[in-house]
């Protein structure tokens, strides 16, 4: 709550979705993850938001499924948002990338861009 009170962070940066994305965040946690490894001090708490971030695209995949029945044989699922943040065309890291072949592979067919 307190974050969202500084405006060079704001809210609209709070909102919660699928994973977290983009050029930095994802490059930059790998990378303070992998100093912690190379030097024995591993940084937990680093480690487990990487890994909650991959959990979560797989996770929206599943909220999918789920809500078309538990398959999507024969559906056809429109996917809107897909890049990492609104109002840019910028895919690097994009939660999409996980969760649209995931909804391919449920359905066994391929996404028309």
């Amino acid at each position: 709550m307190g974050m969202g009170l500084d405006r060079r962070i704001a809210g609209k940066f709070l909102h919660a979705g699928p994973g977290f994305g983009g050029s930095c965040f994802p490059k930059d946690t790998a990378a303070l993850a992998a100093i912690g490894q190379r030097y024995g001090v591993p940084i937990k708490i680093v480690e487990t938001v990487m890994g909650v971030n991959d959990a979560r695209k797989r996770a929206m995949a599943a909220k999918v499924v789920a809500a078309c029945g538990g398959s999507l044989q024969g559906k056809t699922v429109a996917v809107l948002g897909l890049t990492f943040k609104p109002n840019t065309d910028d895919m690097r890291e994009a939660p999409s990338l996980v969760i649209v072949p995931a909804l391919e592979a449920q359905g066994r067919a391929r996404a028309r861009l």
